[in-house]
C-alpha cells in the first residue's frame, strides 16, 4: 500500500513539474511581449495626450451647433478582449462590464478579440461587427476600426461612440473602463493654457477642428488598443507567475510527503530484518 502511494506521489510530482515548465515559459513570453508593447504604448501615449490637449483647446473656442443632435440614446461600443485565456480576470472583467453597460437590442458593437466575440454570439447580441483576429494591432488596424465605429455614428443611428477596454494603471493593477470617444465633451478648463498665450489659429478653429478630429480619433483608438494589449500581457504575466509559484510550493509539499513515506518504508524494512534476525 505504501509503495502504491509513493508511486502515485511521484507521478504527481512529475506532472506538476511538467506543468510548471509550461507556466514559466508562458510567463517569460508574456514578459517579453509586455516590454515591447509597453514601450510602444508609452511613446504613443505622450503624443496622444498632447494631441488631445490641442484638440480640446481648439474645441473650447468653437460654438456648439444644435443641428448635430441625434434623436436616439443608442451607442456604438468598441469592445477589446484577448484571443486567449490564462490571463487571470482580464476577460471576465470585460464581459461583466458588457453585461452591465450594453443594451443587447439597440446598441452597436465593434469587437476585437475572440473571447468577447464568442461571448456575444452565444448571448444573442445584435448589431455586432467582429474585427478580424490579430495578435498585434497596428495603426492601420485602428483606422479600419475607426471606419466601423463612425459608420452608425455618421448615419445618426447612435448618439455616441464609446469603448470598453482594460485600463492599465501599473504592472499589477488593471481595471475595466468605459470611455466616451465622440462627441468630445467640453470642459471649463479646456483651452485655458493656449488662450492665455493668445494663440491665433489658421485656418479658423472650426476648419482646424474638422481636420484634427479624424487624426485624433484614429490615434485615440490606436492608443486604446495598445493600452488594452499592455494590460493583457501584464495580467497574463501575473497569472503565470502565480501559477508557477503555486506549482513550486505544491511540488515541495509532495516531495516532503514522498520522502516521509520513503523513510517510513525503509524503517519498516529494517525493523522486519532485525526482528527476523532476533527470531533466529
Amino acid at each position: 500500500m505504501a509503495a502504491s502511494s509513493m508511486q502515485s506521489t511521484k507521478r504527481r510530482i512529475k506532472s506538476i513539474s511538467s506543468t510548471m515548465k509550461i507556466t514559466k515559459a508562458m510567463e517569460l513570453t508574456a514578459v517579453s511581449k509586455l516590454q515591447k508593447t509597453k514601450s510602444r504604448f508609452e511613446a504613443n501615449r505622450e503624443y496622444n495626450d498632447t494631441f488631445k490637449y490641442c484638440v480640446r483647446s481648439v474645441l473650447a473656442g468653437v460654438d456648439e451647433e444644435e443641428t448635430g443632435k441625434v434623436e436616439t440614446d443608442a451607442n456604438v461600443y468598441l469592445v477589446i478582449s484577448s484571443n486567449m485565456g490564462l490571463c487571470g480576470g482580464y476577460n471576465s472583467n470585460i464581459l461583466n462590464t458588457i453585461l452591465a453597460t450594453v443594451d443587447k437590442e439597440k446598441d452597436y458593437l465593434v469587437v476585437c478579440g475572440s473571447k468577447a466575440q464568442r461571448f456575444l454570439e452565444s448571448r444573442g447580441y445584435k448589431n455586432v461587427s467582429n474585427f478580424p483576429i490579430t495578435n498585434t494591432y497596428t495603426y492601420e488596424d485602428a483606422k479600419e476600426i475607426a471606419k466601423l465605429l463612425l459608420k452608425p455614428y455618421e448615419e445618426k443611428k447612435v448618439c455616441a461612440i464609446k469603448t470598453i477596454y482594460t485600463k492599465y494603471i501599473n504592472s499589477l493593477t488593471f481595471a475595466p473602463n468605459v470611455e466616451q470617444l465622440l462627441p468630445l465633451k467640453k470642459d471649463s478648463e479646456d483651452g485655458k493654457g493656449m488662450n492665455d498665450y493668445l494663440v491665433i489659429f489658421e485656418p479658423n478653429k472650426k476648419e482646424l477642428l474638422d481636420q484634427l478630429l479624424p487624426l485624433y480619433f484614429n490615434n485615440t483608438i490606436y492608443n486604446t488598443l495598445l493600452e488594452a494589449s499592455v494590460s493583457e500581457f501584464a495580467s497574463r504575466r501575473t497569472a503565470m507567475e502565480n501559477a508557477t509559484d503555486n506549482a513550486e510550493e505544491l511540488t515541495e509539499k509532495l516531495r516532503l510527503e514522498y520522502n516521509k513515506a520513503r523513510q517510513g518504508a525503509i524503517t519498516q524494512e529494517i525493523t522486519e530484518v532485525v526482528a527476523g534476525a532476533n527470531a533466529l
